[in-house]
């Protein structure tokens, strides 16, 4: 979609298919999928047309913007204007939440950090406002039209604690690595959250750079990362699950909300 730090749009369909194979070798049909840190939909995008109408589909963000932009566009919402220049990229920045708001935030934000000095202070060519606006204005639209299922909620991950029977993909923001558009996070108590997750026979998928003790790759990439202008680092980015023993519980009478 636009522009997002640690963002998915290049490699969303090969994780699509890298999670929901998890839930073919358990012989596991999830009731829900849930993406707690939703982010631009980059993997959420492909999952609909995998899982069907069947499934109960959640979506969550610590940015309320960002929830409220993807909120709009189900009803028709779509950036309007043919881009952001510097003075108004700067009044957003401190505007109160908005879809407008989510949009540009990421979308003009050099590296798709959230209200990151804007890409024409950073790049070193011309950057055409314009043509990035509508090709990401289109891109949003494209995707809205897949979400007419999905309930959005601004918050923390853990507001999901109550699903069961769901397939949990977590795209949290990266241990040991810096970003700007999000509150500290602490990495322990999250680990410690999928493993109560995946107890009340949930399926959890996380990506990151350092797969934990207990977990195993499902998917991994090498992945370039902007550090500066000009400056790319290549990581190796996985999908990663926790070796499980035994299939996770499969209880498809009980339809839990959140």
């Amino acid at each position: 979609m636009t522009s997002y730090h640690g963002g998915k749009q290049k490699t969303g369909f090969r994780i699509a298919e890298a999670i929901t194979q998890v839930c073919n070798d358990y012989d596991f049909t999830p009731l829900h999928y849930c993406e707690p840190f939703c982010g631009m939909l980059g993997v959420y995008r492909h999952i609909p047309s995998i899982l069907g109408t069947s499934t109960q589909y959640h979506a969550g963000d610590t940015n309320k913007s960002v929830i409220m932009m993807w909120e709009q566009s189900k009803i028709g919402w779509v950036p309007t204007k043919e881009g952001i220049e510097l003075h108004e990229y700067d009044q957003l920045k401190w505007s109160p939440d908005s879809a407008q708001r989510g949009f540009a935030g990421h979308q003009f934000a050099f590296g798709g950090q959230f209200f990151n000095s804007h890409k024409s202070r950073c790049n070193g060519r011309e950057f055409d406002i314009v043509r990035e606006y509508k090709t990401a204005q289109k891109r949003v639209k494209e995707i809205s039209n897949q979400l007419q299922n999905v309930q959005f909620h601004h918050g923390s991950y853990d507001q999901f604690s109550n699903l069961t029977n769901a397939l949990i993909y977590c795209d949290p923001p990266y241990a040991k690595t810096s970003c700007n558009y999000t509150a500290a996070f602490h990495h322990p108590s999250f680990l410690s959250w999928c493993s109560m997750m995946e107890d009340k026979g949930n399926v959890v998928c996380i990506s990151g750079y350092n797969i934990p003790y207990g977990y195993h790759s499902i998917w991994t990439k090498e992945v370039a990362v902007k550090v500066a202008h000009m400056n790319m680092r290549h990581r190796i980015e996985s999908v990663f699950t926790r070796t499980l023993t035994n299939t996770p519980a499969r209880r498809n009478d009980a339809h839990n909300s959140i």
